[in-house]
């Protein structure tokens, strides 16, 4: 017997003995979740066949469904940039339109890329409404409706290589972007 013929009776003899009697006769294994990327393979049972001497090149199909490419980045918008010495300071709108859900981890992904593709940045100022965009720059250009707005569309702040989340973001707390 081959190593590859062995390698998949061991298989074969792996899944049979993992798998219950519960009537199913697929068993299922994949990556934790079901994200962006992620891959599933369904094998055969072999105890499905009733063959116990089964060999694996007869019992054993494999079906692979990719489940999507890789994560998916929100679309933003450099709404302003103010050169400096140090690096420049962006303000940075994500569209809402282009997310159902916005996690922290996204939020590092649009930082992330701001600072590979547009560079030199020193200071990013990450919101997802247009309306604040001038208050970023300016902080007395802003009133109390301005206030309740920045508690939830001011999302991160990078500076210096740390992300600092803001808003509902903020129990996320601290993140140091690069190598």
């Amino acid at each position: 017997m081959t190593r590859l013929a062995a390698l998949l009776l061991a298989l074969v003899v792996f899944v049979a003995a993992c798998s219950g009697d519960d009537g199913d006769d697929t068993t299922t294994t994949g990556a934790a979740g079901t994200g962006d990327g992620d891959t599933v393979t369904t094998l055969a049972d072999a105890t499905a066949t009733g063959d116990t001497t089964a060999t694996a090149d007869d019992t054993v199909t494999t079906t692979t469904t990719d489940l999507g490419g890789g994560p998916v980045i929100p679309d933003f918008e450099i709404v302003s940039r103010v050169e400096g010495p140090d690096g420049d300071t962006l303000v940075v709108v994500l569209d809402p339109t282009s997310y159902e859900r916005l996690s922290d981890i996204d939020i590092q992904n649009v930082a992330s890329r701001v600072v590979e593709e547009f560079p030199p940045v020193s200071v990013a100022y990450f919101i997802n409404d247009e309306r604040l965009a001038d208050v970023m720059l300016d902080p007395d250009a802003g009133d109390d409706e301005t206030e309740q707005l920045l508690d939830v569309a001011y999302l991160a702040e990078l500076e210096d290589g740390r992300l600092t989340f803001q808003g509902t973001f903020s129990d996320s707390g601290v993140v140091i972007l690069g190598s």
